[in-house]
């Protein structure tokens, strides 16, 4: 029972926590992306498994399960991109100084796909293939070592 109010405190810490973020970060990011959603939504299935909505449970127990889906529904709220500190992911940054290189690929048709190198991680980013001209001069401003899919570059020259 005890547990139930200091989980409910942490998500009422988390959710103010993902405020800040949202009134911070939003206004740093130059251009928008996205994650994928695949991730996110798997996440929230298993939330939703693991902890349902139900009315014959303890109020505690169903406000404890609301702020949980609640904390995981806002970050959804806070942008991702690139800003002029480097790589804006859920909840960190990384600095452009920190990325060995940038892979490009196109995704599901009307998207691209970024992909940062760093150290051991492969960070990505999907924007909008309207947006390509940004990208590329934001990364060309910060990075050297960018490499272009072949077939998006095709698909491209294709359209021109």
């Amino acid at each position: 029972m005890i547990w139930n109010y200091i989980i409910c405190i942490l998500f009422i810490a988390f959710i103010c926590y993902e405020i800040l973020l949202v009134i911070k970060r939003n206004r740093q990011i130059q251009i928008s992306g996205s994650d994928s959603l695949v991730f996110s939504l798997l996440v929230m299935i298993a939330v939703l498994l693991v902890m349902p909505l139900q009315e014959n449970t303890e109020y505690i127990t169903m406000i404890r399960n609301v702020l949980i889906i609640g904390a995981l529904l806002g970050t959804f709220g806070i942008k991702r991109g690139l800003s002029t500190q480097g790589i804006e992911k859920v909840f960190f940054t990384v600095p452009w100084k920190k990325v060995t290189g940038v892979e490009i690929s196109e995704y599901q048709g009307t998207k691209i796909q970024v992909v940062f190198l760093h150290g051991k991680w492969r960070l990505s980013l999907i924007f909008h293939k309207y947006q390509m001209k940004q990208v590329s001069e934001c990364l060309s401003s910060h990075m050297q070592n960018i490499r272009v899919n072949r077939e998006l570059i095709d698909n491209i020259q294709k359209k021109k």
